[in-house]
């Protein structure tokens, strides 16, 4: 699983390409995001997932990438 700091606008745009590039895909990028969620109770106090909607966000965008597009 990826691990990481809260991540700058820079980070974002780095991880961002890496998808593109298929180094890792949105459904690792999320699990590594929710793992920093669950790991800090101040977020969870603050913070709503609905996982179901997420985890099949981030499917529809690792099938949209394997497409191409």
């Amino acid at each position: 699983m990826l691990q990481f700091p809260v991540p700058s606008a820079a980070r974002c745009f780095k991880l961002g390409a890496a998808l593109r590039r298929r180094e890792v895909s949105a459904r690792e990028l999320l699990a590594a995001f929710l793992a920093r969620v669950e790991s800090h109770a101040a977020l969870r106090a603050i913070v709503s997932i609905d996982h179901a909607r997420a985890t099949a966000d981030a499917d529809a965008a690792d099938a949209r990438l394997a497409r191409g597009a």
